[in-house]
C-alpha cells in the first residue's frame, strides 16, 4: 500500500512539473513586462527625476518625494479630473447592466428566431476600430448631424448632443456594450436548459425564473463582464478626444497621462503618479464588484 501511495505521489509531483514548465514562459514574461514596469511606474511617481530613462539609482540630483501625489489629491482640476475618471466609466457600465442583461439573455434563448441576426448585430462595434465608431457616432450626432437636423426641422433649434459628459458616457457605452453582451450571454448559455424547464413545470413565471434562478446562475458572468468593461472604459483615450472634444473640455486620466508624457507640459513623475492612481482606481472597481456579487450569493442562498 505504501508503496501505492509513493509512486501515486511521484506521479503527481511529475504532473506539477510539467504544468510548472508549461506556464514558466508566461511567467516570466508577465514578470518581465507587467510587474517591473508597474514597479517602475510606482517608482518613477516618488522622483524628480523628468524624463523616460529610469536612471534613478545612484543619482546625486534624485530626490524622493511625494508632491506628485500632494498636487494630484489637493488640485481642484485634478480632482475633477479623477471624479470624471469614476463617474463616467460607472454610468456606462450602469448602462450596460441595464440594456446588456436583458439582451443577453434574449439572444441565447432556442425559441428566439431572430437569436442570430441580432447577435451578429450586436458584435458589430467589436469588428469597427473605437475611433471609427466615435467618429461615426459624432457625425451622427453632431451640429449638423441627422439628429439635430430632424430637431431644427421640428423645434426650430438643435440640441448640444457632443463635446459633453452625456456624449463621452453614451461613446464609452457604445464601444463596450457589445463586449459585456457577448460575455454575459456566455454565462447564460452555459446554464443547463432543463433547470428553465423545471422552474416552468412547477408555475415559475418567465420573469420569476429569470430574477431567482437564472440571474444568481450567471452572477460570476456579470462580474467578469463589469470588470472588463470598467477596466476597458477607464482608458478609452479615443471617446474623450473625439466625443468630448479633448482634454480641454472633459479631463480623464488617460488623456491626461497621454500629453503629460508626449505633449508641450512634459511632466514624467507626475504621469506616472497619474497611471499609478488609474490602476488603483481600476482594482478598487473590481474588488467593490466582487465584494457586491458576494454579498448578493450570501443573501440569494
Amino acid at each position: 500500500m505504501s508503496r501505492q501511495v509513493l509512486i501515486l505521489n511521484k506521479k503527481l509531483k511529475n504532473t506539477n512539473w510539467s504544468i510548472l514548465t508549461l506556464i514558466l514562459p508566461f511567467i516570466i514574461f508577465f514578470v518581465l513586462f507587467l510587474i517591473l514596469p508597474v514597479g517602475g511606474l510606482l517608482l518613477k511617481s516618488i522622483t524628480n527625476i523628468n524624463g523616460m530613462d529610469f536612471s534613478i539609482f545612484g543619482s546625486e540630483n534624485i530626490k524622493y518625494t511625494l508632491e506628485n501625489y500632494r498636487k494630484l489629491f489637493t488640485e481642484q482640476y485634478y480632482l475633477k479630473m479623477m471624479f470624471n475618471s469614476i463617474f463616467i466609466p460607472f454610468c456606462a457600465l450602469l448602462l450596460s447592466t441595464i440594456f446588456g442583461i436583458p439582451v443577453a439573455y434574449v439572444i441565447t434563448r432556442p425559441n428566439f428566431k431572430y437569436r442570430k441576426t441580432i447577435r451578429w448585430f450586436i458584435s458589430i462595434p467589436i469588428y469597427v476600430a473605437s475611433v471609427v465608431s466615435c467618429y461615426a457616432l459624432l457625425i451622427f450626432l453632431g451640429p449638423y448631424g441627422i439628429v439635430n437636423e430632424i430637431m431644427k426641422n421640428i423645434f426650430g433649434h438643435s440640441l448640444k448632443l457632443v463635446f459633453n459628459i452625456p456624449a463621452v458616457i453614451l461613446g464609452t457605452f457604445y464601444v463596450t456594450i457589445s463586449a459585456y453582451i457577448r460575455t454575459v450571454a456566455s454565462s447564460f448559455e452555459a446554464i443547463d436548459p432543463s433547470i428553465t424547464e423545471a422552474s416552468s413545470s412547477l408555475g415559475g413565471s418567465p420573469f420569476y425564473t429569470f430574477r431567482k434562478i437564472l440571474l444568481p446562475l450567471v452572477s460570476f458572468g456579470i462580474f467578469a463582464a463589469s470588470v472588463l468593461s470598467m477596466s476597458f472604459s477607464i482608458g478609452l483615450v479615443v471617446v474623450v478626444l473625439i466625443m468630448g472634444g479633448g482634454t480641454s473640455k472633459i479631463a480623464m486620466i488617460s488623456p491626461e497621462i497621454m500629453l503629460k508624457s508626449l505633449g508641450f507640459s512634459y511632466d514624467i513623475p507626475f504621469a506616472s503618479a497619474m497611471a499609478v492612481t488609474l490602476i488603483i482606481i481600476t482594482l478598487g472597481f473590481q474588488i467593490l464588484i466582487r465584494n457586491y456579487f458576494k454579498k448578493r450569493e450570501k443573501v440569494e442562498i
